[in-house]
């Protein structure tokens, strides 16, 4: 293609030349000008044909697809990543409007790190938690470190609080959001980690989705200033503290990885590097911007790290430790709001449940509720990206082909015992995770039951990640049952699981939290509450695909009574 491209723009200006010459002349073609001519044309044809026929090769189904369209007067034949043509139910503005919007778009979406935070943008700043236990990183949750973590509090939008236990270490997250009403992009948020028991450094990162990080640096000592398309220019503030009359010490490095599920490596790598020196320590063309909490005591003393994200983009108004302040908390005023959010959700959580008053539950079954239910809510997780499919139906179609015309090449046989694997369709996805450790992502029968349960606590929290998952729909009325998005959901799966089959499906778990709110709604003559209205909305934005996914279950019957495939 590129040799027949470069030989027709050569004709084109020896053309152009030959006409530029004879301009004076009488305008008489030579059988010369007329050969070069007709060689371009050809040459354009070779070229075009050359470029079909490896789109042919490369995917036969999507090339019959284009065909199909052209020759069947513009419409395409759906395929298995063809997404469903309806509305999107996220994109309506009457059941999320811009506040909403706003107000969730940071929080600790990141649940496979032991404590991660991002924004739910495609492209995202994002940032994370590390320390070193028994010569390991600690990063991304995992059953093998052995440790007794989860989260304490957590109303899956505002804060959360949360102990992790590693051997005699004792660690504590906590994470508020304040969000000006007139916010653009996502507002501010402070964070505080506290370490007891250890005099191991403490590392948190903040990094980015995108590739370009050349505006980032660390600036006035330990301040990351950094620019995200999405998220406008941000600054990030690191403060220590300790109870021991020796403070600990702030020091910033940066690193280069080639995604952020290579950290935990990398990190390792240059924690065994004898030469190593986290002050100032920067690597060419850095992606990951690091601050190292380090404590000077040997003793048991707690020591803690605070983290002041500000959207600059997002000028707060007031005084940030006065009441009614949105910007960034310091760490003495952070403190005080997580203590009154606890007690807050603690009220919310009786008046929501009714365990203690209502049904007589001990404090202690209460409190082991209340982390059971934080851990759900707070194990929910944001990814952009797309899943890789296995297009059964295709393969299917071509081994019909080879049973009308069968030939025994060893190339035939071999293609057809390769799976057909196509990209679907780039999307974003809100959901909790059955495990943090072992299944940081979202699974889809699993989500049915997890928002019964939510729904309870906030019914938009279930709109949201019901809204999303539907919108994963193809033209079929399928969605892929497991969701692996990007590189670092599908880092923690092996190779063998990665490709989601079309012909797989999950039981129907989501009808329960529908039948559940249609059951409430029932008998009502209007909607008495701005719950009821917001589930009346997100019933109407979703039928058309709730209704493709209901037929999309009746085509896969079993051979039993009620049974399905």
């Amino acid at each position: 293609v590129f040799v027949c491209l470069c030989f027709t723009f050569g004709m084109s200006k020896k053309t152009a030349k030959t006409s530029s010459s004879s301009s004076t002349k009488k305008k008489t073609m030579s059988p010369k000008t007329k050969s070069s001519g007709w060689l371009a044309v050809i040459a354009v044809v070779v070229a075009v044909i050359a470029v079909l026929g490896g789109v042919y090769v490369v995917d036969e189904h999507f090339f019959m697809s284009v065909l199909d369209k052209v020759v069947g007067g513009g419409k395409m034949a759906p395929t298995v990543v063809t997404p469903h043509p309806s509305k999107k139910i996220t994109d309506s503005t009457t059941l999320f409007d811009r506040e909403n919007r706003q107000q969730m778009t940071w929080g600790t979406y990141r649940p496979q790190a032991y404590f991660g935070v991002r924004a739910r943008v495609p492209q995202s700043v994002i940032g994370g938690l590390a320390w070193v236990s028994n010569n390991r990183v600690r990063h991304y949750c995992d059953q093998g470190d052995n440790m007794v973590y989860g989260w304490t509090h957590h109303d899956g939008k505002s804060f959360g609080f949360q102990e992790l236990q590693d051997g005699k270490m004792k660690l504590t997250t906590s994470f508020l959001k304040n969000v000006p009403s007139h916010s653009k992009h996502g507002g501010h948020w402070s964070a505080t980690i506290t370490a007891e028991n250890t005099n191991k450094p403490l590392f948190f990162y903040f990094s980015s989705e995108e590739s370009s990080h050349s505006s980032w640096s660390f600036k006035e000592g330990n301040v990351l200033h950094g620019v995200n398309s999405e998220l406008g220019r941000f600054t990030a503030e690191f403060e220590a503290s300790s109870t021991s009359s020796t403070p600990p010490q702030l020091l910033t490095f940066s690193m280069r990885v080639p995604g952020i599920e290579h950290f935990t490596q990398n990190l390792t790598s240059l924690l065994q590097t004898s030469s190593f020196n986290p002050d100032g320590y920067s690597e060419w063309n850095a992606n990951v911007f690091v601050v190292a909490l380090i404590s000077k005591t040997k003793g048991s003393d707690p020591f803690s790290m605070h983290i002041k994200y500000t959207s600059q983009d997002d000028a707060y108004e007031g005084n940030d430790d006065e009441e009614g302040g949105r910007g960034p908390l310091s760490m003495k005023a952070h403190a005080v709001k997580i203590e009154e959010a606890k007690q807050k959700f603690e009220q919310q959580f009786e008046n929501t449940f009714h365990l203690s008053k209502g049904k007589g539950f001990s404090s202690t079954h209460v409190d082991f509720a209340q982390k059971v239910f934080s851990n759900l809510v707070g194990g929910t997780g944001y990814w952009y990206g797309h899943s890789y499919v296995r297009d059964i139906e295709a393969e299917n179609e071509r081994l019909e082909k080879y049973r009308q015309n069968p030939t025994q090449t060893p190339n035939a046989l071999r293609q057809l015992q390769q799976p057909i694997v196509r990209r679907y369709f780039s999307s974003p996805l809100v959901s909790a995770v059955p495990s943090r450790s072992f299944f940081p992502r979202g699974f889809m029968w699993d989500e049915g039951f997890h928002q019964i349960l939510i729904h309870e606590w906030d019914p938009q929290l279930t709109h949201q990640s019901l809204g999303h998952w539907l919108d994963l729909m193809n033209a079929f009325g399928w969605i892929p049952r497991e969701q692996i998005l990007n590189d670092e959901a599908r880092s923690k799966v092996p190779d063998e699981f990665i490709l989601q089959p079309s012909n797989n499906g999950n039981p129907p778990a989501w009808f329960l939290v529908f039948d559940k709110i249609v059951s409430r709604l029932e008998g009502k003559q209007v909607a008495d509450s701005a719950s009821d209205n917001g589930d009346l909305e997100f019933l109407k934005q979703s039928f058309v695909r709730l209704e493709e996914y209901f037929n999309f279950f009746n085509m896969k019957k079993g051979v039993a009574n009620t049974s399905y495939r």
